[in-house]
């Protein structure tokens, strides 16, 4: 479906092609606890072929194929970069080697393949002699020079330096984007997955918590967990004020309510919900409606973390600006004002359980 903010499948049972990427989109597993097993459910029902990563294409719809893919999940990872033993162009050949091409159209698609990863000049030198960043592009050519209909990228850049990391997470996007390979995208950076992805789909425990664009997974989570799963969340309680067919008003301290589109949802005065508010939306302001007592202050360089009490409730915002009006201490009442046209309602059903785990 376009959207799947506030469902939940279970991977095993989810083999509808509702669940397929679209033909070269890159779609990214932002995964909780059991990562492999999340990866390996949710692709175990796209019955196509998918190109591992330093092996060839597998055709998931033969038993003694399927039998091969679960014990090399783990080989399924760019940071373990190019064989040491072959030159570049050896490298990138071994992915075509097995398709047993005639020779003139190997070199040409080997050829082809060396100058869309800027590799032409390294041709004959050994992974060795590259950089980080070089040796994975051979890597990835040698996957991607077999034109596969699929590609698995299992946390490619966890082993790489920060800056690093954020030159290969452009380069990647940009050369998926050129080649137009359908790409399936595990990962635990939520960086990463808002950065370079048509589609996020958020997994805790085998199970689908959320699949949709990456704003919509962020400014709209289905749940608690993909709400603190993408980037930082104040989860805070509220309770209806009012409600009518476009407004619902809802009250979060004393001093303190939200007038917020229902969305299309039914609100009852009363109804104990939970507001998504993100901690860039919250500001310090002498004229501020909320009090807050600093409990926490973490400097970040290009700004100043707080983590507040709130009237009994944790709130973590940001402050950009802690260079005009100063850095607040441990201990210390600060008065806040919140946008509230990013505020989310968290679905019913899942304030009524994050309400029962408290």
């Amino acid at each position: 479906p376009e959207s799947w903010t506030g469902t939940r499948h279970r991977c095993p049972h989810a083999r509808s092609t509702d669940a397929a990427p679209r033909p070269g989109a890159h779609v990214l597993l932002g995964l909780g606890p059991a990562l492999e097993a999340c990866a390996w459910q949710l692709h175990a029902h796209w019955e196509q072929h998918l190109q591992l990563l330093s092996w060839r294409p597998l055709d998931l719809g033969d038993e003694k194929e399927a039998e091969v893919l679960q014990p090399l999940l783990d080989d399924i990872d760019l940071s373990r970069e190019a064989f040491p033993h072959m030159s570049v162009r050896e490298n990138v050949e071994y992915g075509v080697r097995l398709l047993n091409l005639p020779r003139a159209e190997m070199k040409d698609r080997v050829d082809a393949m060396l100058d869309t990863m800027a590799l032409a000049q390294y041709a004959d030198r050994s992974p060795s002699r590259l950089s980080g960043g070089q040796q994975q592009r051979v890597a990835l050519a040698r996957a991607v020079v077999t034109q596969p209909k699929v590609l698995l990228f299992d946390e490619p850049l966890s082993n790489l330096d920060a800056q690093l990391r954020e030159r290969m997470r452009d380069e990647l996007r940009a050369i998926q984007l050129r080649l137009g390979i359908t790409s399936l995208y595990v990962t635990h950076d939520q960086s990463e997955a808002m950065a370079i992805s048509d589609r996020v789909v958020v997994m805790r425990n085998g199970v689908i918590e959320q699949g949709d664009t990456p704003l919509n997974v962020y400014s709209r989570p289905g749940t608690g967990f993909v709400a603190e799963f993408m980037g930082k969340a104040n989860l805070l309680r509220g309770k209806v004020e009012t409600a009518d067919a476009a407004v619902v008003r809802v009250r979060i301290t004393s001093t303190m309510a939200f007038d917020l589109s229902n969305e299309g949802r039914v609100f009852r005065p009363g109804q104990e919900v939970r507001c998504v508010v993100r901690p860039e939306h919250i500001r310090v302001e002498p004229e501020g409606t909320m009090e807050a007592k600093v409990r926490r202050v973490v400097f970040q360089g290009a700004y100043v973390e707080y983590l507040t009490d709130l009237e009994g409730q944790e709130c973590i915002f940001l402050d950009t600006e802690y260079y005009r009006t100063g850095v607040a201490e441990v201990g210390q009442t600060l008065r806040l004002s919140v946008d509230s046209r990013p505020v989310w309602i968290l679905p019913e059903n899942e304030a009524d359980a994050m309400g029962k785990a408290a």
